[in-house]
């Protein structure tokens, strides 16, 4: 039977110890059974995976267990000092739990016991490898969870546990580029039509409804119109109107805080929805939706509510198993109107099918309604972008535009050509 060429050196056991064997040679990775070993022997493989010219040096350099784990330095501990970094200086939750996922997923299982100085680009592209073999990210999505570790490391310089030259290494590491083997990239995101979220409105709760209505008029991101807070809205300055102040969004650092101006139809959607709350309380509550449904449930109910159920209701008011939260997340927000969806689909006939569209569509929607009415300036004031530029990706009207100028032309040299010719 011949030789397999390419197989990779197996983990093999001498004693109480783990090694195995690259180009004739004994490779010790520590004591057998031994996370380290498993470390060891996991970045090991790894490495010689992602280095084209493999020799003895790089692979006894990458499967040596490098460093107590009591040594200061390492990349298990400035990881540990990142993520309390982060979490205090208010990051959002869900960008938080994405970089602590990145980290323990991807860089901890290769790189834990490693020194943050010996941490090299080829170290970097090695994680970045197992990421694009996981196929949990899209090409983008992987270049973006690669700066997030560079930036860790940067982090890193401020604490002493790395060097200025490791960071300025790391940061010479190329991001992919569209059609990288293994890679793939999302569809552009378009606009959902006025006509698919008509048909879903009916299928959503009271508060969702004023939620999609809301962010299709005023053009709002979806974290913005999850946020939003009783106080952050103006009702007496402005002898206009409301103004709804944006303290925080994506571009505060470029434009400052956004005013955004609530016309009468946005009012009419809000009013409900701000009575009785004070300043600091959410808008729009899950936990006030969900108390809402259960209380039109009682009263739409025929039959007589029983001894039975009434101390169920006792019992779960003292000891709730299941607590909703007081605002809304993208996430939340998106996995909401897709269940309404994914219901909806499940009564209406085939030829009625709701298609599945996201939040962040509305955003998409509501800017190439307001190019192809008003133009591309007013677009970008409602989105409240820094550049046309941005607009121009968000707004899909210049298609529509050049369709209808194409359909409107006329060759003005055919009739000379004509005349000529008679």
């Amino acid at each position: 039977m011949p030789k397999l060429k390419n197989r990779m050196p197996k983990l093999c056991k001498n004693g109480d110890y783990a090694f195995t064997r690259f180009q004739g040679k004994k490779i010790s990775l520590g004591r057998w059974g031994s996370d380290e070993a498993k470390q060891a022997y996991a970045r090991f493989i790894t490495e010689l995976q992602n280095n084209p010219l493999p020799n003895l040096a790089i692979a006894r350099s990458s499967a040596k267990f490098s460093a107590p784990l009591n040594q200061e330095g390492l990349i298990s501990e400035l990881t540990v000092l990142y993520l309390r970094h982060i979490k205090a200086n208010n990051i959002q939750q869900s960008d938080y739990s994405l970089c602590e996922t990145i980290l323990e997923d991807f860089l901890l299982p290769l790189y834990a016991d490693f020194p943050a100085n010996s941490f090299s680009p080829k170290c970097l592209k090695a994680v970045r490898s197992n990421m694009v073999a996981s196929g949990r990210y899209c090409r983008e999505g992987i270049n973006k969870q690669i700066r997030r570790i560079i930036a860790m490391f940067s982090f890193g310089v401020e604490e002493e546990l790395c060097d200025v030259q490791t960071v300025a290494a790391l940061r010479e590491v190329k991001p992919l580029r569209k059609g990288a083997v293994g890679t793939y990239d999302h569809p552009p995101r378009k606009p959902v039509p006025e006509e698919v979220i008509k048909r879903t409105l009916p299928f959503l709760t009271p508060l969702l409804q004023a939620m999609v209505q809301i962010q299709w008029l005023l053009g709002l991101r979806p974290t913005e119109v999850c946020k939003m807070k009783v106080g952050d809205i103006d009702r007496k300055s402005d002898p206009d109107g409301w103004v709804y102040n944006l303290f925080a969004h994506k571009t505060s650092e470029n434009i400052g805080e956004r005013k955004i101006y609530l016309a009468a139809p946005v009012q009419k959607l809000l009013e409900p929805y701000l009575k009785g709350k004070k300043a600091g309380q959410f808008v729009f509550s899950p936990a006030e939706s969900e108390r809402e449904r259960h209380q039109r449930q009682r009263t739409e109910r025929k039959s007589p509510h029983t001894p039975s159920q009434t101390a169920r209701d006792e019992h779960r008011a003292i000891n709730p198993g299941i607590t909703f939260s007081e605002s809304y997340n993208k996430d939340s927000y998106r996995g909401a109107i897709q269940y309404a969806i994914k219901r909806a689909n499940k009564i209406l006939p085939s030829d009625k099918q709701i298609p599945h569209w996201y939040p962040y569509q509305i955003r998409h929607a509501t800017a190439t309604f307001i190019e192809e009415k008003e133009g591309l300036d007013e677009s970008q004031a409602v989105l409240g972008h820094t550049s046309a530029d941005m607009t121009r990706r968000y707004a899909k009207a210049q298609q529509a535009i050049q369709k209808r100028v194409a359909l409107e032309q006329k060759n003005p040299f055919e009739e000379a050509l004509t005349d000529e010719a008679a």
